[in-house]
């Protein structure tokens, strides 16, 4: 990927240089990006939660609002877009390494480096959704409505990797058997 000022406008590159830690975009937004499609949100990652925080507000200062808070993070809109503030890993190799879907792990850091897992771009190519199972939140609601997402994209999902999401679903639901 090249780094053109006019590629990282295209992602909303310019409103990391607000935040006065280390962070970075991943995700989404670059996948639209190299799809040819319109980023409608924009996902950015602190190394800690102290460094979100402080950024929530910074960003409620330039005029983002408040949307949602939720368990990794917070849903501003700034400008009439999305944007989501999270602590996930300490730097971007940890965060995409811990992203569900290979086609998702993806980031560009403060500094234009580019992150990638070793078959991003074979998956984005060939669009294909790779589960890892290794995302922390057991929210499974958030990762079927990602999963939905990225088929209305025209991605498809192969039986070993649709055997291995919905085997991790079963195991992180299961309930506590009943004391009798």
């Amino acid at each position: 990927m090249t780094l053109t000022e006019q590629n990282l406008k295209k992602i909303k590159f310019e409103v990391l240089s607000k935040f006065p830690c280390y962070c970075w975009i991943a995700g989404g937004a670059i996948v639209s990006f190299l799809l040819g499609q319109k980023v409608k949100d924009v996902d950015i990652f602190f190394p800690s939660e102290k460094d979100r925080k402080k950024s929530i507000n910074i960003f409620k200062g330039m005029g983002a609002k408040l949307i949602h808070e939720f368990p990794l993070g917070t849903k501003m809109k700034y400008k009439g877009l999305s944007f989501d503030l999270v602590h996930l890993g300490d730097s971007p190799e940890d965060c995409i390494h811990l992203f569900d879907y290979t086609v998702c792990s993806v980031a560009v850091d403060k500094n234009q480096k580019f992150f990638y897992h070793k078959d991003f771009f074979e998956h984005l190519e060939s669009k294909e959704i790779h589960y890892m199972s290794n995302h922390p939140a057991k929210h499974y609601v958030g990762k079927a409505k990602r999963m939905v997402k990225y088929l209305n994209k025209g991605f498809t999902l192969d039986q070993k990797n649709l055997e291995k999401w919905l085997n991790g679903l079963i195991k992180d639901h299961r309930k506590p058997h009943r004391k009798y």
